[in-house]
């Protein structure tokens, strides 16, 4: 699925996007399955929007 990001710049988009594929791979090297990166995605998500609130 791809949607548009439009309160992104294409450079930020660039780098996150970068960034992301770096640790999912660093997330598959250490042996987490889909599943598992998708629970600490969320996770993470869900205390960075305890932070922002």
């Amino acid at each position: 699925m791809r949607r548009t990001l439009g309160r992104v710049g294409a450079a930020d988009r660039v780098r996150l996007h970068r960034q992301l594929v770096t640790w999912l791979r660093s997330a598959h090297a250490a042996g987490l399955d889909r599943e598992d990166v998708e629970a600490l995605f969320e996770a993470a998500r869900h205390e960075v929007a305890e932070d922002v609130a």
